[in-house]
């Protein structure tokens, strides 16, 4: 009994020491740019309909991103449960895992909703710079 609890432990850490290196992995990706396939246009902007296609297909994106975590964990939880057993530690371990991922997708989500905003904020700063642009020309044609 004494060497499952142990095994537990060891594989309890080295999921953890994994998760933590795979998302310092891709904050580093982040923090260096990075290849962004939505932003096709030459100055990063999309306008009307395109726009809003973008914004959506960034939440079914996610959702299905979540889904495949959801998937992975219920995976990895039944492999444990046929290694470990269905004792009440192994519960208590599951539970604490799926508390860690929902609190893990309500970070992703909140960061997708500002990511949005963010992009919302800047189109229309963007499209109120081009309108003055815009404006100024049209004057000049007439001095």
């Amino acid at each position: 009994m004494n060497i499952k609890v142990n095994s537990l432990k060891n594989f309890v850490g080295g999921l953890a020491f994994g998760a933590a290196l795979l998302l310092g992995l891709s904050e580093t990706t982040q923090a260096q740019g990075g290849y962004n396939p939505y932003y096709d246009r030459q100055d990063g902007y999309y306008s009307g309909r395109d726009y809003r296609r973008h914004q959506e297909r960034e939440k079914r994106v996610e959702k299905r991103h979540q889904k495949d975590e959801k998937r992975a964990l219920e995976r990895h939880q039944r492999q444990e449960r046929e290694y470990y057993g269905n004792n009440r530690d192994v519960r208590e371990h599951q539970r604490q895992e799926r508390e860690e991922i929902k609190h893990h997708q309500r970070h992703e989500k909140e960061r997708r909703k500002d990511h949005q905003r963010h992009e919302r904020r800047d189109r229309v700063t963007y499209d109120q710079r081009h309108d003055r642009d815009r404006h100024d020309h049209d004057n000049d044609n007439y001095r």
